[in-house]
């Protein structure tokens, strides 16, 4: 009777570890599926309004650059070599979401489109592959919403 209950005994333990073990994998899955549901910078920041920057310039003090983004999905440039000219460079297009939702890419400008990240209060340029512009001059690429 005693060896019975022994092992009845010893099988309870073992359930009840092996029950508490599989809850414990189950809530190390939860942040996985957090992370999955994340929401993008299209629907959660709010983009519209106007963004500066000094971008870095090889023959003058810097380009005191001002990008505003409309609500009808189009952008205004203003851009004004610092120390070379007082003239104002503006330039026009429209912009559009990435595929990520976290991309803007502006279409209309002089050269070829220019890709930003997008983070609230902020437009990070972004190189031509679409990564983010390293080294010395890394943080002048990052415009501040006013």
């Amino acid at each position: 009777m005693k060896r019975i209950f022994s092992y009845l005994l010893v099988g309870g333990i073992l359930f009840t570890a092996c029950k508490s073990t599989k809850e414990e994998n189950d809530t190390e899955t939860a942040p996985l599926e957090t992370v999955e549901n994340k929401t993008t910078a299209k629907e959660s920041v709010d983009i519209l309004g106007t963004y500066r920057a000094t971008l870095p310039c090889e023959d003058c003090k810097g380009i005191q650059t001002e990008i505003t983004i409309s609500s009808d999905e189009t952008f205004r440039i203003k851009s004004k070599y610092l120390g070379k000219s007082e003239k104002v460079s503006e330039d026009l297009g429209d912009y559009m979401w990435q595929e990520d939702g976290n991309t803007l890419m502006l279409e209309g400008i002089d050269s070829e489109p220019v890709l930003y990240e997008v983070i609230e209060g902020k437009l990070i340029q972004l190189d031509e592959d679409g990564k983010k512009i390293k080294g010395k001059h890394e943080k002048s690429y990052v415009f501040l919403k006013d």
